[in-house]
């Protein structure tokens, strides 16, 4: 292993493990009987570390020849700003979408039904939440391949992931609907399941929809698409 990979090892070790250094620092300023402030400075002691560790190990994996200095180009800043402003559009519209229904229901049924409303929300899109977040994992590799022109690769990744987000969506989905009524029962009262537990089946059935659509999200993403994301987040709403 030449130098440069060592060092490169040695200081991702320290970037990777600088969570668990600040726990042990400020365990051990807190026991050693120092103050707020003292464990406030040891931890941005930690954070500085590993800031630099990370920034060490980042230059020394990056191929010879390339200088990891600031530079601009007006091309691809402009690139940035369309993808962030589109993106920022779609998420905009889902974020005011997602308000409107609780604020349209409040208005025509009663605030009570809002209630009986955001509990089922909730709890079917915290369930579905494990597959946003694994999907995401994705993104990134969905972006090298189309930077490599790798469109065979994109595919079989694309189905990989989207048959695992069927399988674990789906999985989901039936448990809400069948034990829902028992979970809102135990969790919260016999009366509230039977008013609520019809509305949990129904956003068990939509988040299920919803969630067989985020990786072909990501993909579209990956591939810079961000303007018809936005689109299809405007339409779809």
């Amino acid at each position: 292993m030449c130098a440069r990979h060592t060092i490169a090892l040695i200081c991702q070790r320290l970037f990777i493990i600088q969570g668990i250094w600040g726990i042990v620092l400020t365990t051990g300023l807190l026991l050693a009987g120092y103050g707020l402030i003292e464990v406030l400075w040891g931890y941005a002691f930690v954070q500085f570390i590993a800031i630099i560790s990370g920034y060490l190990a980042s230059v020394a994996v990056l191929p010879r020849g390339i200088k990891p200095r600031p530079a601009f180009q007006q091309s691809v800043f402009m690139d940035i700003i369309s993808f962030s402003s589109y993106t920022f559009l779609g998420n905009l519209v889902g974020s005011l979408v997602s308000r409107a229904d609780k604020l349209l229901i409040g208005i025509v049924i009663g605030t009570e039904a809002v209630t009986y409303y955001q509990i089922p929300f909730t709890i079917a899109q915290m369930a579905n939440g494990i597959i946003h977040t694994l999907v995401h994992i994705a993104f990134p590799r969905f972006t090298e391949m189309f930077s490599l022109n790798d469109r065979a690769g994109v595919l079989k990744l694309y189905r990989l992931a989207n048959n695992l987000v069927f399988l674990l969506s789906l999985v989901i989905a039936v448990l809400l609907i069948t034990v829902g009524d028992d979970f809102l029962t135990l969790w919260i009262s016999a009366e509230f399941a039977q008013k609520a537990g019809v509305v949990l089946q129904v956003m068990a059935l939509y988040f299920f929809l919803h969630s067989n659509t985020v990786v072909g999200y990501w993909v579209l993403q990956g591939a810079g698409q961000a303007k018809l994301t936005a689109f299809m987040a405007i339409a779809g709403e």
